[in-house]
């Protein structure tokens, strides 16, 4: 009974959001792109292994991680928004791809170098996660699943993903990162306060 009330209550959220995303789109007449349409010269990339990481250098990499994911998330929605006034461009396509390429690699390094190695006390928790918070909401794609009910074609399979994801990427989630990142003096492009 409370799976069935709880999904009632999902449902007509999602119909509302996507009513509410519609009315923002036909609102929204400059979608200007992001300053860099190409992403970040560098994104996390560090093979260290086995390795006692000292908190100046996992602060950097906090950073550098946070930093690539915000600016890279950033471009996709720029497409991603892009592509429900117009078709893309085969050249706005073939970047958005390399895009989504680079985010899925910027966490996966970040998720190796997590698992490789040894960090101060209580980063290590704190790192994990900032990871599955940060991946978790790049797979999160609340959009194509408004767009499966309003077409009447939503799974109970991925419904149960949504309801598992909202339980990791959520506002008491993000505010216990932006703790962590407040008390360690991290600031980044992703968590602004």
């Amino acid at each position: 009974m409370k799976k069935s009330i709880l999904f009632i209550a999902l449902l007509f959220l999602f119909i509302s959001y996507g009513c509410s995303k519609e009315d923002e789109r036909e609102e929204e007449v400059d979608n200007k792109p992001p300053s860099n349409l190409s992403g970040p010269k560098k994104i996390f990339e560090n093979n260290v292994k086995h390795k006692v990481i000292s908190k100046q250098d996992a602060k950097k990499d906090i950073k550098l991680y946070l930093d690539s994911s915000a600016e890279l998330s950033e471009i996709s929605e720029y497409y991603q928004d892009k592509s429900y006034d117009e078709k893309l461009s085969e050249n706005d396509d073939k970047n958005l791809k390399k895009i989504k390429k680079r985010l899925q690699e910027n966490d996966r390094n970040f998720q190796l170098y997590i698992e490789n190695n040894e960090f101060p006390t209580k980063y290590k928790d704190n790192l994990y996660k900032i990871h599955k918070y940060i991946y978790k909401s790049n797979q999160f794609d609340i959009e194509s699943f408004v767009d499966d009910i309003e077409e009447g074609k939503i799974s109970r399979d991925k419904f149960d993903k949504l309801y598992k994801d909202t339980k990791e990427v959520n506002g008491k989630e993000q505010k216990k990162i932006e703790d962590f990142l407040k008390e360690e003096n991290i600031k980044t492009k992703a968590f602004k306060k």
